[in-house]
């Protein structure tokens, strides 16, 4: 959660490598710690008086010594081993946060696309009835237009007949037929 002390997101930070010569200049740092650990144990060593002890402090340097660059080279290792941890948890972390806003948007599209298919659909639902209105208002001018015709032949019965299909259309459409009560 250092991230969250710092105030930025572990996805706005880049992700940088190490350069290989870091590497390079912390086997030498070990290597230079052991050498210094082992000549000022060898310069103790020397110092004794008897050449049993004087053997003896020798071996137990050299041990000291090799000790010395083993356990820096471990602890480099292990910071290496933490940091390559940290950039797969990183690295893990990021592709979760990108999965996630992939599904979001692929919701986000296929609920556009839902929407845009039903508002086609009511459109293609509106214009049908439109059309259908259309077509009956079509229908019944004609027939209007076909007895009004009729009401101007010369033939008395052709006439009544024209009469007789307004007073069947007026009927049948009585929201055509205009209001009469005032």
């Amino acid at each position: 959660m250092l991230w969250a002390v710092r105030g930025t997101s572990p996805s706005d930070e880049r992700l940088r490598v190490m350069p290989w010569w870091l590497v390079l200049v912390g086997l030498l740092l070990a290597a230079l710690l052991g050498w210094w650990v082992l000549s000022w144990l060898l310069g103790e060593a020397d110092r004794a008086t008897a050449p049993d002890t004087r053997a003896t402090l020798r071996i137990d340097a050299i041990r000291t010594g090799l000790t010395v660059v083993a356990g820096t080279g471990g602890g480099l290792a292990l910071l290496l081993a933490a940091r390559r941890q940290w950039i797969s948890e990183r690295a893990q972390r990021h592709q979760e946060v990108v999965a996630a806003a992939d599904q979001a948007h692929r919701d986000r599209v296929q609920a556009h696309v839902e929407a845009v298919a039903e508002a086609g659909q009511r459109h293609q639902e509106h214009q049908a009835e439109a059309a259908a209105h259309d077509a009956a208002e079509r229908r019944l001018t004609e027939l209007y237009t076909r007895a009004v015709e009729l009401l101007g032949n010369d033939s008395a019965a052709v006439r009544l007949g024209g009469l007789h299909a307004l007073e069947r259309l007026g009927q049948d459409n009585a929201a055509q037929v205009p209001d009469r009560s005032h």
